[in-house]
């Protein structure tokens, strides 16, 4: 099964670029050989939609909604299939940077072959308009450096009656905590959300020819701010500083359990009204009678039609 060997190659490797490297030579491999045997053959599709997240929070929400759920565990990257109603969904949760995402992503295309592909998660406002729960689809999404990548967002008839806003978001290395560092952000980006993954997400997608949607969520407005000692936590770059910073933070104020609390109670809120809203899209992204997957113990080729 293509998925096992690259993912059994991103166990070997320690930096996306090499497991990039190992998925692209196992899928052209296993291109060059159903062509040898059956020019009219197409890679068997594992999963209908592919949903990329980077934090627990956001993947449990998500998988919980799922049934029939199987999950892969690896370093690094988690890998949890299932189904909503008749759709196959194929969450990867993977940590890490915008290289270990790229590769992730890449590894999903290559063993599931997904229609679709979606960049789900948290991010931070940078308009007042944007709220705790408000729901954001990408038309765009960009980098510091000025990178901008547009995505065709199809919208319903009455666009003023949408349960979410559609507006740009920009993926930085380190999301900013406080509303000064978010209007910097905001006066010289066109954007109306920050997070920290999506770029990664939409150039693979667009580099293979996959559809891609960017659906976040809004845990932090633009006026909210981590208190002081959460803000130093996040700042450490190793779990043991977050542990020390953790213990020094209960210490010296012990009120900063209570702040942990709220602002885990907020994001499993948001999650789950995220989750919901997946759950809504891939139902209109993929007719359940549009695709037949086989099952991993099924040898027979996928309906012609599914392609």
């Amino acid at each position: 099964m293509v998925w096992r060997q690259f993912m059994y190659n991103w166990l070997r490797r320690e930096t996306g670029r090499h497991v990039a490297d190992a998925v692209s030579a196992a899928k052209a491999d296993v291109q060059r050989k159903a062509s040898a045997e059956d020019p009219a053959s197409v890679t068997p599709r594992l999963c209908h939609v592919g949903i990329v997240v980077s934090d627990k929070t956001e993947r449990g929400s998500i998988v919980d909604r799922l049934s029939g759920v199987v999950e892969t565990q690896g370093n690094g990257f988690g890998l949890y299939e299932g189904q909503w109603r008749s759709r196959r969904i194929a969450v990867v949760e993977v940590g890490g940077g915008l290289e270990c995402i790229a590769a992730a992503t890449r590894a999903l295309l290559a063993g599931h072959t997904p229609e679709w592909v979606v960049a789900a998660g948290f991010a931070g406002a940078l308009v007042p308009a944007l709220q705790r729960g408000d729901l954001v689809v990408a038309d765009s999404v960009g980098d510091e450096s000025g990178r901008r990548l547009k995505i065709d967002i199809q919208t319903g008839d009455d666009p003023d009656n949408q349960k979410y806003t559609i507006g740009g978001i920009v993926s930085v290395s380190r999301q900013p905590t406080n509303p000064q560092a978010k209007r910097a952000l905001a006066a010289h980006m066109r954007a109306e959300a920050v997070d920290t993954s999506s770029l990664a997400v939409a150039e693979v997608c667009r580099e293979s020819r996959v559809l891609c949607l960017v659906v976040r969520v809004v845990r932090d407005a633009l006026e909210d701010s981590l208190p002081d000692e959460m803000k130093h936590m996040h700042n450490q770059k190793s779990l043991a500083g977050r542990l020390g910073a953790a213990t020094g933070a209960l210490m010296k104020r012990p009120s900063t359990a209570k702040d942990w609390w709220n602002i885990k109670q907020e994001s499993l809120r948001c999650a789950d009204h995220l989750a919901l809203f997946l759950e809504e899209i891939v139902q209109q992204l993929i007719p359940s009678s549009r695709l037949e997957i086989p099952t991993r113990e099924t040898s027979e080729p996928p309906d012609s039609k599914g392609s």
